[in-house]
């Protein structure tokens, strides 16, 4: 069996393999390592080394050969990827089911009716991303919103509190019959009696509507010698006038 030795009298077939792990610490795409563990078979058929050599160009082989077989079998062993069925509950103020709702959200798409409210369909690369949900309720005025994080999971589900914004406010002025301004009188909203406010010395006024913009409201005013008044008008109405006749 042909062997070779270098002058100080080592395997030459040793010498070739210190150089190739060397290289092999180098290199990590597929295509180097496929050439160096074809270089360690021809070196086994080339040089026929004895076992002490044959054994570690073998497994230099297989070395280099493994990291490329699992790179191309992983995949096919991989659990396939599904896309995210996100379930969207909407709910009243008073905890009861709103399915006629309008539901969307941050990434967009649109939902469809399922039997729990909408459904979602996420790609499954969205899994881990933060996304946001936006519900109107049907008169358009009650709104809800929910932040929230995707999970693994294929099949997910979310509810959110559709709320009654509070921010709006009623302005107006009182006249009398003659349409001059009536200080002093008293102008509240049906149902918030506490909050009633005297009208200043120009017959303005302001009030909490307790309803959001548009929605109706029911305001009542009085006053000393004055016929008491009441009256429909819109949250956030800022031109009321309210006239009060003698009685």
């Amino acid at each position: 069996m042909a062997h070779f030795v270098y002058a100080n009298g080592t395997a030459a077939g040793g010498g070739v393999i210190a150089s190739a792990l060397q290289i092999g610490a180098s290199v990590s795409t597929s295509w180097a390592l496929a050439g160096l563990a074809i270089a360690a078979i021809l070196l086994m058929v080339v040089l026929r080394p004895r076992a002490q050599l044959r054994y570690p160009l073998i497994a230099l082989a297989a070395v280099c050969l493994l990291p490329i077989a699992i790179d191309r079998i992983a995949p096919l062993f991989a659990q396939p990827s599904h896309a995210i069925a996100l379930r969207v509950t909407v709910l009243g103020p008073d905890g009861s089911p709103q399915p006629e709702s309008r539901v969307h959200s941050s990434i967009g798409g649109e939902p469809k009716r399922v039997d729990t409210g909408w459904e979602f369909t996420i790609p499954a690369e969205r899994r881990g991303a933060r996304i946001t949900l936006f519900a109107e309720g049907p008169g358009g005025i009650e709104k809800g919103r929910r932040d929230l994080v995707l999970g693994p999971e294929p099949d997910q589900s979310a509810s959110l509190t559709l709320s009654h914004p509070r921010g709006a406010t009623v302005r107006g002025i009182v006249v009398d019959d003659r349409g001059g301004a009536l200080g002093g009188a008293r102008v509240w909203l049906a149902g918030y009696g506490g909050e009633a406010v005297l009208t200043d010395a120009t017959g303005s006024f302001e009030l909490p509507a307790h309803a959001a913009p548009g929605e109706g409201v029911e305001l009542q005013a009085e006053a000393n010698g004055r016929r008491p008044w009441a009256q429909q008008a819109q949250a956030d109405d800022q031109g009321l006038r309210i006239m009060l006749p003698r009685l």
